[in-house]
């Protein structure tokens, strides 16, 4: 008997909570009629709406070549509820829990929380939000061609609170924020800075055969604990001991993040990658962490991912036939390489030797099918490694599986 079948056979939990999950979702999506929007609206005039929004994925572990202790078979990843507020014109609004707590449905962890006014040619928002930082980074996580974000994105930030805004043009846009180390986790994330984010992006070619999309950005920052360390996550939540890491700098007053990005789209087919960088300067400390990857995504269906201009980001897939309408839905295939070093030219003045960091990369192939532009199920094939100075490199082949449904 194969270790894939062994593993499969005591996980019958596993296999009803999915065909559970996937019986529901194709329910809902096939019986749907063309009227259903699939958007709560819970007060609506002619000067206001309070939409509900949210999201639900649920990651299964298929196979992988590790211990059983360092599996997880099944997890929430994600399971998200909010409000978009809108008033007049010029107002929006986010708020968004996440109910995710190791796993399992639980707790509530402040997501978004930001006020938006847009009566001005600059949009400008206040609250906790994502910094406006890198390509993917800015992606909704229910929009990714993989599981995961690719590991190098690790280097740069996260959610912060803080005032930032938005700037476009016919083929550019501009967007920056300063934001506050507030001493709140829930406001500033488990690792509070201040910084002086930006980031630009430019399309100098939008024909229907062929675009083009370049971008910059650019992140300084200033720890509050004068601490810093980085560590990725390898493109799984479902097993464990992968993670690369740099060491942990201290006497860090301030450094840089540095990224750039491109991405090209013909019909189907839409190629990304992105590049960042990052010089740390501690007690006796220097290091230049850095990450990079590649990603393509050809939907099957002929649809295409959507741009927001304004944000310099790639929507996800609205399939053209989808199963209330008697169709199939979309099908997409997926592949991405990514590579993280953060072990960089770490030296240690006093001691005289190396402080070792890890590094870390990724190979993945995926299918996705789209049963219904509010569904997604993903098949994922990955093979990560991750070397850690100082013990055996190693290695591990993943099978993966999510199931996705959003408002």
């Amino acid at each position: 008997m194969t270790r894939f079948t062994r593993r499969l056979m005591p996980k019958r939990y596993l296999a009803r909570a999915g065909a559970t999950l996937l019986g529901t979702s194709l329910l809902w999506a096939g019986t749907a009629g063309p009227a259903a929007a699939y958007k709560v609206v819970l007060h609506e005039d002619d000067s206001s709406e309070i939409r509900l929004r949210g999201r639900i994925q649920y990651d299964m572990l298929a196979s992988s070549d590790q211990p059983e202790a360092r599996e997880d078979s099944a997890t929430v990843r994600r399971a998200r509820v909010g409000l978009r507020f809108r008033w007049a014109e010029d107002w929006r609004a986010a708020l968004s829990f996440d109910f995710n707590e190791d796993g399992e449905l639980g707790g509530g962890d402040l997501r978004d929380g930001s006020i938006e006014y847009r009566g001005w040619p600059l949009w400008v928002e206040f609250g906790r939000m994502q910094e406006p930082f890198g390509l993917t980074e800015q992606a909704s996580s229910r929009d990714l061609v993989l599981l995961e974000r690719p590991q190098p994105t690790a280097i740069g930030p996260d959610y912060n609170f803080g005032i930032a805004g938005n700037l476009r043009g016919d083929l550019w846009g501009l967007n920056a924020g300063v934001f506050f180390a507030t001493g709140s986790e829930q406001l500033s994330g488990n690792n509070p800075e201040s910084a002086l984010t930006l980031r630009g992006h430019y399309t100098p070619l939008r024909e229907k055969a062929a675009f083009i999309h370049v971008g910059a950005s650019a992140s300084f920052r200033r720890p509050d604990e004068d601490t810093l360390r980085v560590t990725t996550r390898p493109e799984t939540v479902l097993v464990s001991g992968l993670n690369a890491s740099s060491p942990r700098f201290t006497g860090v007053s301030s450094y840089q993040i540095y990224g750039i990005d491109a991405a090209f789209r013909s019909g189907p087919l839409l190629v990304t990658s992105e590049v960042l960088l990052s010089p740390v300067s501690g007690d006796n400390q220097e290091a230049s962490l850095t990450g990079a990857y590649l990603e393509a995504a050809y939907t099957l269906t002929d649809e295409r991912r959507g741009y927001s201009t304004r944000r310099g980001t790639f929507g996800g897939i609205n399939p053209r036939r989808p199963l209330h309408k008697g169709g199939f839905g979309a099908f997409e295939l997926s592949g991405r390489i990514s590579t993280t070093d953060l072990e960089g030219d770490q030296t240690d003045a006093t001691a005289g030797t190396a402080i070792n960091g890890e590094s870390g990369s990724a190979v993945g192939v995926g299918l996705n099918w789209y049963p219904h532009k509010h569904f997604k199920l993903m098949l994922n094939a990955l093979r990560v490694n991750e070397d850690s100075a100082g013990s055996a490199e190693e290695d591990a082949t993943i099978w993966q599986l999510r199931l996705q449904a959003h408002l």
